[in-house]
């Protein structure tokens, strides 16, 4: 008896060992890397600490495209307007983007509104669409329970699958409450995101099923979502799409109570947000 509880504790001593580990490698600072990059200033969001950038290609990074970003100082944000032309130095640790220093150069006309993100307090509109398992999925199934929404595409070159496996994390780090809130990452890209592409894509990342629900379906529906919410769904002749980095708090009335934008948040911080979120407002 005594033989077989200790193995199963040293099972389990090993099992928290190993994730934390991941843990580690994801964020080694050994795996940071720079890169020097040209773009043209879309908005800027003092408040959030972010600025979208119409950007060039990234060699062994990213293709060109849209993207919000997150900022080594909020200094950097100041006298800067959309459409000023910029250089800018990314760096890229294998979690998140951040702009250490840019420059600008010139300026281009724009003439773009900039979307309005949806504000604390707002409600999310109501929605039903279909998860990786092909069942019929409706935003009122999520009550009495913290929702954590984001929006992915199963082929993004890059953004999509580190915030996914961000979430891997945090998913892990929040095992003793993970009946009162749940994960809802809905495709931007529904016509060729199907439930088994999606399930797939789940998979590959190591994301758990029995609270994570990977949503795609009608594609009025999606963009309506989108819209309503202020984030960013831009697709370009590669079929790519330049999407918003976001990560939604909605309570069970529907509420949104917390924003995370942009990639800057590691899995510690996500957890502990959604941890005051569920004593805060969840259930309620």
């Amino acid at each position: 008896m005594f033989r077989v509880c200790f193995l199963g504790r040293l099972q389990k001593a090993l099992h928290v060992f190993a994730f934390s580990f991941l843990i580690f490698v994801a964020c080694d600072s050994s795996n940071e890397k720079l890169y020097n990059v040209r773009g043209v200033v879309e908005s800027v969001r003092s408040e959030d600490a972010q600025i979208i950038i119409s950007h060039e290609e990234v060699p062994d990074l990213m293709p060109a495209m849209t993207m919000n970003f997150d900022i080594a100082s909020p200094s950097l944000l100041a006298g800067l307007n959309p459409g000023d032309e910029i250089e800018f130095e990314l760096l890229f640790n294998g979690r998140a983007y951040v702009i250490q220093s840019l420059t600008k150069i010139g300026k281009v006309s724009s003439n773009k509104e900039p979307l309005k993100l949806a504000s604390l307090d707002e409600f999310l509109p109501s929605f039903t669409l279909v998860n990786q398992h092909g069942e019929m999925i409706d935003s009122r199934d999520f009550e009495k329970k913290v929702l954590v929404l984001d929006f992915i595409y199963t082929n993004c070159p890059g953004p999509c699958p580190v915030s996914t496996s961000v979430g891997v994390s945090v998913r892990h780090l929040l095992e003793d409450i993970k009946d009162n809130f749940v994960f809802c990452s809905i495709s931007l890209d529904p016509s060729r995101d199907t439930p088994e592409a999606l399930s797939e894509y789940a998979k590959a990342r190591g994301a758990e099923f029995d609270n994570w629900q990977f949503l795609t379906g009608d594609l009025k529906t999606i963009e309506g979502l989108v819209s309503a919410l202020g984030v960013a769904r831009i697709g370009n002749s590669a079929g790519e799409f330049e999407h918003t980095l976001v990560r939604f708090l909605v309570d069970g009335k529907g509420r949104i109570r917390n924003r995370l934008l942009g990639a800057k948040y590691n899995p510690e911080e996500i957890s502990r947000t959604i941890r005051r979120g569920v004593a805060s407002f969840g259930q309620k």
